[in-house]
């Protein structure tokens, strides 16, 4: 935003207005204060009681793919998917879940846009924050009168017990939760079945040993990282390899490229279920870790195990991948398969959950 013209700015003030009271654009104290609210609705227990919302979506979702056999799994699966729980999980209703799909998609692209499009894509993002936001308004305000088991009811109740969060802050911290819940859940789940289907040995090992998905997501979000880089702004000169940082300048750091370092990762161009992905930073790093990273690998594990217990196999429609344009994420366009259903669906149980990980934080140097 510090980069555009003054009066552009000014009319885009509402839209920097509710960004900047987004925990993901806070330092302390101030993203201390909301981020503890948001841990506590989001605990790996709390995430745990979704399971039931979850398969719901998987059932409804795949129950229809394998009817057509054919389908464009992101569009049709990996689209609607987490929209929807993450849509149950705030309490938005069914009615109004287009339009968050609309706002999250806005704000990305403003995100990963090139400097010469971000007048367009910003005022794009600013009337669909404002059209959301009153839907979320809306819902806050029938949740006061009758709270619900959502995540708006949590932060509504944090209020009332005295917690510092203000109305307005309560509503972009659940739209940005649907913004981080549901684009980069997405591309986790596209990027990861593209991942399985062209290396079929691996698909063969996870149908047949579930226990393996967990390590599998994690090399999924390694090697193929939802967001690409993470942006900061420095707050002092200094200089690093010879390359003169100014405090204000703009510092794109490339979260992709060191999920690929080969000094922390062996062969970091392979695909390996079975390598250590600890410390990988699909995430983030940090305070500002992703709280729904528990949510999402959970959403992943349910939605890849279910596929693999009702299909014979999978298979690409098109060899050569289509994807979207955008500095920031790592996505698809599109990704045809065809599915051959099992009459009857394996009975798997794995015996592994997912935990929440522990990441170890990396000194501010």
């Amino acid at each position: 935003m510090q980069q555009m013209p003054e009066a552009l700015r000014i009319q885009l003030a509402p839209l920097e207005r509710t960004l900047s009271m987004w925990p993901l654009m806070l330092e302390r104290p101030n993203h201390t204060r909301l981020r503890q609210l948001i841990n506590k609705a989001m605990t790996p227990r709390i995430v745990r009681s979704f399971i039931p919302v979850i398969q719901g979506q998987v059932d409804e979702l795949l129950d229809s793919a394998l009817a057509s056999n054919s389908v464009d799994f992101i569009a049709d699966i990996a689209t609607p998917y987490p929209l929807n729980v993450v849509s149950e999980i705030i309490g938005a209703p069914v009615e109004g879940r287009p339009l968050l799909k609309a706002c999250a998609v806005d704000i990305v692209n403003f995100f990963g846009s090139p400097p010469h499009e971000y007048e367009v894509r910003a005022k794009t993002a600013m009337r669909s924050i404002s059209e959301a936001t009153q839907m979320l308004r809306d819902i806050l305000l029938m949740r006061r009168k009758q709270p619900a088991a959502d995540l708006i009811s949590s932060l509504v109740e944090a209020e009332e017990r005295g917690d510092v969060m203000s109305e307005e802050e309560i509503l972009a911290t659940c739209l940005m939760m649907v913004f981080a819940g549901f684009e980069t859940t997405t591309n986790l789940i596209g990027n990861g079945l593209l991942l399985l289907l062209q290396h079929p040995h691996i698909e063969a090992q996870l149908r047949n040993n579930p226990d393996l998905m967990r390590g599998a997501i994690g090399e999924m979000l390694r090697h193929e990282s939802p967001v690409q880089r993470l942006s900061r702004m420095a707050v002092d000169d200094f200089t690093l390899q010879n390359e003169h940082i100014k405090r204000g300048d703009l510092i794109f750091l490339m979260a992709a490229s060191a999920n690929r370092d080969d000094q922390k990762f062996p062969d970091p161009d392979q695909f390996n279920i079975e390598r250590d992905t600890k410390n990988h930073l699909a995430f983030g790093h940090s305070i500002h870790l992703c709280p729904g990273n528990t949510l999402a690998q959970l959403e992943t594990q349910i939605l890849f195990t279910e596929l693999f217990k009702r299909t014979r196999s999978i298979k690409l429609v098109e060899s050569r991948p289509d994807w979207q344009i955008n500095l920031s994420v790592r996505s698809l366009t599109r990704l045809p398969i065809k599915l051959a259903p099992l009459e009857k669906p394996l009975t798997i149980t794995p015996t592994s959950t997912v935990h929440h990980e522990t990441y170890e934080p990396v000194p501010n140097t």
